[in-house]
């Protein structure tokens, strides 16, 4: 089966199923894997940088191990299992419809005036604390969660799927395996300065390239949301390197352009105000409307993105740099 069909399908399951409770979650089984190995390497005590080195390669090669030898099994089983597979490695390693559910789900919250139950669902998508926001904090959370998360959950894996070529699988899982390390370990607390710092690095390095492409096409699909093409790109050079991270402020400053709403801000994390940077001009107020908006945005995004996959392998195949 041709590969653009195999990653059209997942695509397609991504769009209509999300994930299934009934269906095993390579993520979860990933995130298992890393406590585990957590577990072994630091004994439950603050680990070291070295330690963080040795978690990273013995994920990745587990993994690797774990994927390339199923492939083995299907292949020799039935050789069409192995495209089912890549099937279901590429439709779990995306979030779009997750995402976009969990943002209209609290959009509905506020909508019916649930601000308690908001607060609870929005909990459950960030790190800072929630117990003070109002209706608009929670909007700000809600839509900058959704920006930030094109990235990891639907444009950076379709982009290591297609640079995986016939190892899509497991390039994709190997993407999120590191994505999910940076997620659990990647944080500059006491516990984890040291021991994340390999996995946060190496997250910053795959998200790079695709953090900036994801930024441009919000821009240019800016007048789509009711934005302007003009207000995304001035909003996306000025505040775009504002954010402690080198690339989540990238597609945060696009949306914030195109939505024609601020965000960033202080906020309580752990217990602590922390006074981030503000990103966007307030044009318009953070309600569920601009939550819907931003879901817009992103299926589009995931649209334009595939676009522009395909173009460049076909212009790539064309010119014969690949086959």
């Amino acid at each position: 089966m041709p590969f653009t069909l195999l990653l059209l399908t997942a695509v397609i399951l991504d769009l209509f199923l999300g994930d299934p409770e009934f269906l095993p979650h390579p993520i979860v089984m990933i995130g298992r894997l890393i406590e585990k190995l957590e577990d072994l390497l630091t004994g439950g005590k603050r680990g070291s940088f070295f330690q963080g080195d040795v978690l990273l390669l013995l994920v990745m090669l587990t993994i690797s191990a774990v994927v390339l030898f199923i492939y083995f099994l299907l292949e020799l089983i039935w050789p069409p299992l192995s495209a089912v597979f890549t099937i279901y490695l590429l439709w779990q390693g995306l979030a779009a419809r997750t995402l976009a559910r969990s943002g209209l789900k609290v959009a509905e919250l506020i909508e019916r005036g649930e601000i308690a139950e908001a607060r609870k669902k929005i909990s459950g998508l960030i790190t800072r604390d929630v117990s003070q926001m109002g209706e608009q904090d929670i909007c700000r959370a809600a839509v900058e969660t959704i920006s930030e998360n094109i990235v990891d959950g639907i444009t950076a894996p379709l982009f290591y799927a297609v640079l995986g070529g016939p190892l899509a699988g497991l390039s994709i899982m190997l993407y999120k395996a590191v994505n999910t390390m940076d997620s659990m370990i990647g944080y500059r607390n006491q516990q984890y300065r040291d021991f994340g710092r390999a996995a946060a690095r190496f997250d910053d390095l795959l998200n790079w390239l695709p953090a900036r492409l994801t930024a441009l096409i919000i821009v240019l699909i800016s007048p789509l949301t009711g934005g302007s093409l003009r207000q995304s790109w001035r909003i996306l050079q000025r505040d775009a390197g504002k954010s402690s991270s080198p690339n989540s402020g990238y597609p945060e400053a696009a949306a914030a352009g195109a939505l024609q709403v601020r965000l960033g801000g202080p906020d309580y994390y752990f217990g602590q105000l922390v006074k981030n940077p503000q990103i966007g001009e307030k044009i318009r107020d953070n309600n569920p409307k601009t939550i819907r908006l931003a879901v817009r945005l992103l299926y589009l995004s995931q649209a334009v993105f595939i676009f522009f996959l395909y173009l460049a392998v076909f212009l790539l195949r064309l010119t014969g740099v690949i086959g």
